[in-house]
């Protein structure tokens, strides 16, 4: 996954890549980190189902901001650092994504959520953190529309069933 990333990425957007890596090596280690995991509890979750943009995929990018923030948060006197550095991470890798715009804001939108709950589970196990996503995205919200992420403040959203 990670070579497929990488290859799909223009000059701009590696040089781009290899400074926030070099800003912060770390960081950017357990971020890659906690993307693994992240793929593979989905795989094992949901199957191949997590690459649409259904619930599941609603669910995977709530947990991989979770996942990234449960690495880098320490102390809650770090919690605006890590906050920002998963915004960060996972913007620019939407930036870089080949989506259509609605796919886009469901990914930005889910992210976000990811990282407003995440005081929810930072004591959780992985197992825990999952079951409990599974029943939050039984009220995600689909939308038709970008505007309507606006309206799904701290709701899972998603396109299709």
């Amino acid at each position: 996954m990670f070579w497929r990333t990488l290859k799909r990425l223009n000059f701009a957007q590696l040089i781009m890549l290899c400074g926030i890596t070099l800003r912060s090596p770390i960081r950017m280690l357990k971020t890659a980190l906690a993307t693994k995991e992240c793929m593979q509890i989905c795989n094992r979750e949901f199957g191949q189902a997590h690459h649409l943009h259904n619930r599941a995929n609603a669910i995977r990018h709530a947990l991989w901001n979770i996942l990234i923030m449960k690495r880098i948060y320490k102390n809650p006197s770090n919690i605006l650092s890590a906050l920002a550095w998963t915004d960060k991470i996972t913007s620019w890798h939407e930036d870089f994504s080949v989506n259509e715009p609605l796919e886009r804001a469901m990914d930005l939108h889910n992210n976000q959520v990811g990282r407003y709950w995440f005081s929810d589970y930072k004591a959780s196990s992985e197992k825990e953190i999952v079951e409990s996503l599974k029943q939050r995205a039984l009220k995600a919200r689909q939308i038709l529309d970008i505007n309507e992420t606006k309206y799904s403040f701290g709701r899972l959203v998603y396109l299709s069933e």
